[in-house]
């Protein structure tokens, strides 16, 4: 449950509100390779969001009597979405055809927030269609993450349900809906650190995971929230998440004159992590996952290297050396160590890393081109030619991207497509001159359309 509403439910939150957004069902693919572009994070991790809808809003002993009558009535046979909700419909479940409609044929996020005087429901995107009914939990907190209230909250056509009040109030408590949720607390004011709820924690960081998507908090601010809750965190899932974001907000939103900082802050909120008593395997790995990515200290890097046994965390170190201007003897060092395929891989990623304009100019080339490479291989060369801690050197090379794009899409197929477009992206780098290139790239039918237009986005998001 915790993984899912961490990785799974951003994934699909992130699509639902991009241009290619589109319906769970009933989205009328012309052919076979369309409806195999419309499994991706809406398909799947809305799905099973709003299949876990479904269950708050029927009940547990509804849905599970509606599945046991699926199961025994088209075992061994076919069935439509049309005979599960016949199903569900003979457990007992009512209006189940308006539910549907209301939830699997729209697109896009309900926000919900608590403001006076009360729960608010804002639809979207657009707020003449089918409205989606809501059956979530809304809790109160004080000051110290003691809950002070919970509701259970049934929005169906109305709009504005009235509370309790007293507390910091957060909507969908239980993480049981498909929605952008708004605590009554503002975002860079959030503590989640000292909520006991682990589901309430989760909300939370997708609030403002969500909050910076739609700039209602700036990257500083969120980085203040992340520092402050680091050290209350004892969830390793949660805490993987946390410096995960971190990273990303110190790597990739900071603005640039203020990004080694970010940096630094971030590595060291990771090292001092690192030297928690009773920090479990899972947690420990992330985080020198986290301050192997962030620091600048090749020396203390060189000799964390020199300690490490997992060949992974090794290669993350020998990529971030690299990207300092560390020598290229150390690439074939680690090759030697690890003669694998998967060495091999990360090894080419370590030599793209290099703060070389030339080696960035030439990866750019392979990645339009080159047929000999697999994609695992373009995959982990796309990730390192626009670092964000290389800004300054690959600013020139933003160009040569797009001219690269009508290429990508003519040499590559499939999966592969977003992978390398999305991968590559110079999304740190965003600008008003960047999103005009975006603009004539997405009129030229030779590039890839779709995953441009998704980069587009996050370049604007990011802006």
């Amino acid at each position: 449950e915790t993984d899912f509403g961490l990785g799974r439910k951003d994934w699909g939150a992130r699509a639902d509100q991009g241009p290619a957004t589109h319906p769970i069902a009933g989205n009328g693919s012309p052919d076979s390779h369309a409806a195999l572009q419309d499994f991706d994070g809406i398909s799947y991790a809305k799905g099973a969001a709003v299949l876990r809808q479904l269950a708050a809003h029927l009940g547990d002993e509804v849905f599970m009597a509606g599945l046991r009558d699926h199961i025994a009535a088209h075992q061994y046979g076919n069935a439509t979405a049309s005979d599960l909700l016949e199903s569900w419909t003979r457990a007992g479940a009512q209006g189940l055809g308006d539910w549907a409609r209301a939830w699997l044929t729209t697109a896009g996020m309900d926000l919900l927030s608590a403001e006076e005087p009360g729960l608010l429901r804002r639809c979207s995107p657009d707020p003449s269609g089918p409205t989606r009914p809501h059956s979530i939990e809304v809790a109160a907190f004080d000051d110290e993450g003691e809950e002070q209230w919970c509701e259970d909250i049934r929005m169906v056509e109305q709009d504005q349900v009235p509370l309790l009040t007293g507390g910091g109030i957060v909507p969908d408590a239980a993480d049981q809906t498909w929605a952008r949720v708004r605590p009554s607390v503002p975002l860079a004011q959030l503590r989640p650190g000292v909520i006991q709820d682990t589901r309430v924690r989760v909300v939370l960081l997708n609030a403002l995971r969500d909050g910076l998507r739609h700039a209602e908090l700036s990257p500083t601010e969120a980085l203040e929230v992340l520092l402050d809750w680091l050290p209350l965190e004892h969830e390793p899932p949660l805490l993987a998440a946390l410096l995960h974001l971190a990273s990303q907000l110190a790597r990739i939103w900071a603005a640039p004159t203020g990004r080694f900082a970010a940096l630094e802050r971030v590595a060291r909120a990771a090292d001092d992590l690192l030297a928690r008593s009773g920090l479990d395997d899972d947690a420990e790995l992330s985080a020198l996952r986290c301050w192997s990515e962030t620091t600048r200290d090749a020396e203390a890097l060189t000799a964390r290297l020199g300690e490490e046994t997992d060949q992974d965390l090794r290669w993350q170190m020998v990529v971030q050396l690299m990207a300092l201007g560390v020598t290229s003897e150390l690439v074939e060092e680690e090759s030697e160590r690890d003669p694998s395929s998967a060495g091999a891989i990360q090894a080419l990623a370590a030599r793209t890393a290099s703060p070389d304009l030339q080696i960035k100019r030439e990866a750019l080339q392979r990645l339009g081109d080159d047929r000999d490479l697999g994609p695992h291989e373009l995959s982990a060369m796309a990730a390192q030619i626009f670092r964000p801690d290389q800004s300054a050197l690959t600013e020139e090379l933003v160009a040569t991207w797009f001219a690269m794009l009508p290429r990508l899409a003519q040499n590559r197929q499939g999966w592969l497509v977003p992978r390398l477009a999305s991968g590559s992206a110079p999304l740190h780098l965003a600008s008003a001159e960047l999103l005009s290139l975006f603009d004539q790239a997405l009129a030229d039918p030779a590039t890839c359309l779709l995953y441009t237009s998704d980069a587009a986005d996050d370049s604007l998001r990011g802006d």
